[in-house]
């Protein structure tokens, strides 16, 4: 294989890497914001305030909280959370 094949190669394997850890970065901060996002609307119901709320916007917040919920529990899955936390 000629230099330049290798250094190609070397790069296109460097990038690859460069955008997994992106990637995860931009995963870790979605689990933060999911994370994040269950909490509030959770305090919200539990103070009863999603009663005061207009109906409609009673209807999509607990639709987008059903979507939350989800990625909540996907974030969960064991391979993903060691993904997420793993530390170099």
């Amino acid at each position: 294989m000629a230099l330049n094949d290798q250094l190609d190669t070397l790069f296109a394997e460097m990038t690859q890497r460069q955008r997994a850890g992106e990637a995860r970065a931009i995963m870790q901060d979605v689990r933060s914001n999911v994370t994040e996002a269950d909490a509030t609307i959770q305090t919200i119901a539990d103070e009863g305030n999603m009663n005061t709320l207009p109906t409609e916007l009673k209807q999509a917040l607990l639709a987008g909280w059903d979507v939350i919920k989800d990625a909540k529990t996907a974030f969960e899955d064991p391979t993903i959370a060691e993904l997420l936390d793993w530390r170099p």
